[in-house]
């Protein structure tokens, strides 16, 4: 199936450690910044969702 057209899937885990990704709609340019979270979960540690 795909993603529908006109969707933009921008969850790059950001939460987890991972970036945060953000769309302009005006011109489709998009932007990722960094997170400031550690992604460091050593083994055996539990996430709470």
């Amino acid at each position: 199936k795909g993603t529908p057209e006109g969707i933009y899937a921008l969850d790059t885990g950001c939460c987890w450690g991972g970036e945060l990704t953000w769309l302009r709609w005006e011109d489709k340019q998009y932007f990722v910044q960094p997170s400031n979270r550690q992604m460091d979960m050593g083994e055996g540690e539990a996430v709470n969702a």
